[in-house]
């Protein structure tokens, strides 16, 4: 795994969250950067909570637990 945080799949962060590479807030940052600097020319998002809670989970060897820790985007 290599790059920034944003461009790995779902399978790739949640393994880097449970290796300690990273924290899930490392990646919620990383995605809201990366939506920052896309969208004035993208124009995606109706809203972004960029202040949003976010509580990290210490639970980090169960899988349902590790896929709460992944960045979500709700489509209409």
């Amino acid at each position: 795994m290599t790059g920034p945080l944003h461009a790995f799949t779902v399978t790739e962060a949640a393994d880097g969250i449970a290796a300690g590479r990273f924290s899930s807030e490392d990646l919620v940052r990383s995605c809201l950067a990366r939506i920052a600097e896309r969208e004035p020319l993208v124009r995606a998002w109706a809203h972004v909570d960029a202040a949003c809670n976010y509580q990290a989970n210490d639970h980090k060897s169960q899988w349902v637990l590790l896929i709460s820790q992944i960045p979500e985007i709700i489509d209409d």
